[in-house]
């Protein structure tokens, strides 16, 4: 009797054994995969990560780019309200009258004396200024747009 109970102890000890071994051989498998899926959505948490750096750059990036924009667009429109407000004044000048009085003039030596005489009055007006006044004076309405 004792050495049935022996033999049943033993055989129970073996199956506890075998038993034993197979879940320590289940348990390892299943704790390999549980690392490996750990591992795994490590490296898919740093991938995301990164991927949330990069965006959260982009879109410092683009605000800081949008309120470039912003800024540029009020400056355009103030420039723009400048524009629309600048007027141009007339340019004041006895000129007009002087060359009127000049083509007045019949003859060719009164005009010579004319503007010898205008020059000493003016302060020594030459035919030369008197030129280059006309120029200006042209370029001027140019620039306004008037056209003389």
């Amino acid at each position: 009797l004792r050495k049935e109970l022996e033999e049943a102890k033993q055989k129970a000890l073996k199956e506890l054994e075998v038993a034993k071994n197979e879940l320590e051989q289940q348990f390892g498998s299943q704790k390999s995969n549980y690392e490996k899926e750990i591992k795994y959505l490590g490296s898919s948490l740093e991938k995301q990560k990164q991927a949330l750096a990069e965006v959260t750059k982009r879109k410092r990036e683009l605000e800081i780019e949008k309120e470039m924009l912003t800024n540029e667009i009020a400056r355009n429109s103030d420039d723009k309200k400048i524009d629309d407000v600048a007027e141009v004044s007339p340019y004041r000048s006895n000129f007009l009258g002087e060359l009127e009085k000049l083509l007045t003039v019949v003859t060719t030596d009164d005009v010579e004396t004319t503007l010898a005489a205008d020059a000493v009055k003016a302060g020594g007006l030459t035919l030369h200024e008197m030129q280059l006044l006309v120029r200006e004076a042209m370029e001027r309405c140019r620039d306004v747009g008037l056209n003389y």
